[in-house]
């Protein structure tokens, strides 16, 4: 499972100082850059909701540390809680 995984990468994110980026819908922190990967933590407020993207070139792949969301990948929606974990094959839109 992809969780296994992914969860003692991002253990300790909340601890992580960063600047925040401001949004209308939230916001979003770079908490790492490499060549091969970025690590962001975004921050989306109640109610709002982030524009429908399309990445040609890179894979996402989504944890919720908190809350729940909804997540359009493709055409379907999904509903995840903290603890989840999203996959988005590049190419496939998501919002």
């Amino acid at each position: 499972m992809l969780s296994h995984h992914v969860k003692p990468f991002v253990k300790g994110i909340d601890r992580m100082e960063q600047a925040e980026i401001k949004r209308p819908w939230g916001g979003y922190s770079i908490l790492k850059k490499s060549e091969s990967h970025w690590v962001k933590k975004l921050f989306i407020h109640q109610d709002a909701r982030t524009s429908l993207q399309t990445h040609a070139f890179r894979d996402e792949i989504w944890f919720v540390l908190s809350g729940e969301i909804y997540a359009q990948i493709g055409r379907k929606i999904s509903k995840a809680k903290s603890g989840d974990v999203l996959y988005i094959p590049k190419k496939k839109s998501i919002g």
